[in-house]
C-alpha cells in the first residue's frame, strides 16, 4: 500500500514539476531539455547492445573461482565504456549547432544561443555518463542518485 501512495506522490509532483518547468522556461528551452532527454536514453539503450547483463552473468558465474578475469573484465569494460562516452560527449558537442538549427524548431531563443554548451552544461553531461557508467558496470547500485 506504501508503494502506490509513494509512486502515486512521485507521479502527481512529477506532472506539477512539468507544468511549472513549461511555464517558466517557455516553449524552447522545454523542448530543448526534453530532446537532452530523448537523445540521451535512445544512445544509451541503442548502445548497450545487452553488455550490462553479460558482464552482470559473466561477473557472477566467476566471482569465486576467477577473480583476475573479474577485475580484467570490468578493467576492460570500463575503459570501452569511458571511450565511447567521451568520444560520443565530443561528437555532440561538436554537432550541436546542426541538432540545434535542423532538427528543433526554435521561436523564442537564437539557434547560436541554444547550441552553445555552458560548462554547468558539460558538468550534466559528466554527471549522466558517470552514472550510466556505474549502471552499466553494476546495474542497481544507482537507484536513488539520479533523483
Amino acid at each position: 500500500m506504501y508503494n502506490v501512495v509513494g509512486q502515486s506522490l512521485v507521479l502527481v509532483l512529477s506532472l506539477i514539476a512539468v507544468r511549472f518547468i513549461f511555464r517558466r522556461l517557455g516553449n524552447d528551452v522545454f523542448g530543448i531539455i526534453f530532446f537532452n532527454i530523448t537523445l540521451t536514453a535512445v544512445l544509451t539503450r541503442v548502445l548497450e547492445l545487452g553488455a550490462s547483463s553479460t558482464i552482470v552473468r559473466e561477473v557472477s558465474s566467476a566471482f569465486d573461482s576467477e577473480r583476475a578475469y573479474v577485475r580484467d573484465l570490468v578493467r576492460t569494460a570500463s575503459f570501452l565504456y569511458w571511450t565511447i562516452g567521451l568520444l560520443l560527449m565530443l561528437f555532440i558537442w561538436i554537432t550541436a549547432p546542426l541538432l540545434v538549427t535542423n532538427w528543433i524548431n526554435l521561436t523564442t531563443i537564437d539557434p547560436n544561443t541554444a547550441a552553445t554548451l555552458r560548462p554547468d552544461d558539460i558538468v550534466a553531461m559528466c554527471r549522466e555518463l558517470i552514472l550510466a557508467h556505474a549502471e552499466f558496470v553494476a546495474p542497481g547500485i544507482v537507484d536513488g542518485a539520479r533523483g
